[in-house]
């Protein structure tokens, strides 16, 4: 009996749907792969990029919305304003004034000084100069004096000014505003930064009880003070060391 060859066609059919039965099963198995990985690369970014942002904005939120720390401490400083061209060369006449010392000083005021409405400072040869200016007629007193501590006059919250230092000064004589002069009030902020080599900082607090303080940071313990007229200020001068 003769075996009658196969024909060569059927082999290469059956080959074909062999191939194509692999390739079907290659194709379903890789798009859900294709599928969960463009899912997962899609969302990363999204998540990364929202993560790499949220800390420095929350950390920026807890600084500014955080509760204030106890104490007079400003959130800033403030820059000095000059002095005028007059007060810059002044100098005590007879019986207004202190000559230099480095121990407690003190005068009485005469009459209404009213309220005070700038504060200057200025650096000088042998000296730094700040001037309080007060919108009354009268002549402003003081008591100054060295202290190691200072704080606010009525609430007393403690006040810190930078320097080897600390002169405090009471002006006196001064008023609160009036409904009509609270615009003319001076508000601006502390401590002021002088930066001298006699003067490196002022704290202002304002009229309690017919007197203002000043506190000044200082790297000498020389000082006078003296008042000027028209208009009315109480000047203080801390020599260089």
């Amino acid at each position: 009996m003769s075996v009658q060859p196969r024909p060569r066609g059927g082999t290469r059919s059956r080959r074909s749907v062999l191939h194509a039965a692999r390739a079907a099963c290659v194709l379903a198995v890789a798009l859900p792969v294709a599928a969960c990985s463009g899912r997962s690369s899609s969302s990363a970014p999204s998540t990364s990029s929202g993560s790499g942002r949220t800390p420095t904005a929350s950390g920026s939120s807890a600084r500014a919305s955080g509760p204030a720390t106890p104490g007079a401490s400003p959130t800033a400083s403030s820059t000095p304003n000059p002095l005028t061209r007059q007060e810059a060369t002044a100098q005590a006449t007879d019986g207004a004034g202190s000559g230099w010392t480095s121990t407690a000083s003190e005068q009485a005021s005469q009459g209404d000084c009213g309220i005070e409405v700038d504060v200057r400072t200025g650096v000088h040869e042998g000296y730094d100069r700040v001037v309080v200016e007060m919108s009354g007629q009268g002549t402003p007193g003081w008591w100054a004096d060295w202290v190691t501590d200072a704080a606010t006059q009525g609430r007393g919250d403690p006040i810190t000014v930078s320097g080897e230092h600390m002169l405090r000064v009471l002006g006196r004589g001064t008023s609160y505003p009036s409904e009509g002069s609270a615009s003319a009030q001076y508000t601006g902020s502390s401590p002021i930064v002088v930066g001298g080599r006699g003067v490196t900082e002022v704290w202002f607090d304002g009229t309690f009880e017919s007197q203002f303080q000043l506190v000044i940071g200082t790297h000498s313990q020389s000082y006078r003070v003296f008042t000027l007229s028209e208009p009315t200020r109480l000047v203080v001068d801390v020599a260089h060391p």
